[in-house]
This record gives structure tokens, C-alpha cells and sequence, in this order.
């Protein structure tokens, strides 16, 4: 690293980017999950069959479908959060050196929970 160049430089010439350190690389390869719990379930090709399905089970005739779309997809967030958060258990509990499932997963479950609160009583209306 030549003098008046700072270590992001540096690191930058050298084409080293992201985490250097094993347990920094094992955490950066989770980062796909952390987005793909964001993501929206109606888009996603698996789900869109049992978000209708089960929106069509919570919608009362005469009700506002869009409501009842959007409860169906965040029951079903909360499912998918829970088993993300129960595969990333699973897979620390097999190996004694992994971390522990990151509090994300609380996150995204409040999140989901509090979408869901919502739209039960928008739905009640």
C-alpha cells in the first residue's frame, strides 16, 4: 500500500472483496436468505397457488379481496420465517463451530405478525 493511500484503496487494487475470514464468509452466504424473507410471496412462482387459495378460504363474499390477498400472504411469511429460523437451528445444532441463528429472524417474524394484526381487523370491518 503505497503512502496517502487508505486500506479501502488498497484492498480495492488488490481485488480482494468482502469478508476475508472464514466465519465472515459463512455469515456474508447467508445474505441471500435475509432478502429473500422480504421478498414479496405473490411474486414468488411456489407461492402464488396457496396465497390465492387460502385468500380465497379467508375472504367472506362481499369482502375486499385485496385485504384478504395480503392477510393470506402474511400468514404464510410467518410460516416461511419460522422454518428459516428452524433450518438455521437445526443446521447450528449439526455443527458445534457454526453461529447461531441471527436475531433477523425476530425481525422479519414481527414484522409478518404485525402485517398480520392489521389486516385481521381490516378484514373484520
Amino acid at each position: 500500500m503505497s503512502e496517502g493511500e487508505g486500506p479501502a484503496e488498497g484492498k480495492r487494487r488488490s481485488g480482494r472483496t468482502g469478508p476475508v475470514t472464514k466465519q465472515g464468509r459463512k455469515a456474508s452466504s447467508r445474505n441471500a436468505l435475509k432478502h429473500g424473507l422480504r421478498a414479496k410471496l405473490s411474486v414468488m412462482a411456489d407461492y402464488t397457488a396457496p396465497v390465492a387459495e387460502l385468500a380465497r378460504l379467508l375472504v367472506r363474499e362481499g369482502r375486499d379481496e385485496d385485504v384478504g390477498l395480503r392477510l393470506a400472504e402474511a400468514l404464510l411469511d410467518v410460516r416461511r420465517v419460522r422454518e428459516a429460523r428452524h433450518h438455521a437451528m437445526i443446521a447450528a445444532a449439526a455443527d458445534p463451530g457454526a453461529l447461531l441463528p441471527p436475531p433477523i429472524y425476530d425481525r422479519y417474524e414481527r414484522r409478518a405478525l404485525s402485517r398480520r394484526r392489521r389486516l385481521v381487523r381490516d378484514l373484520e370491518r
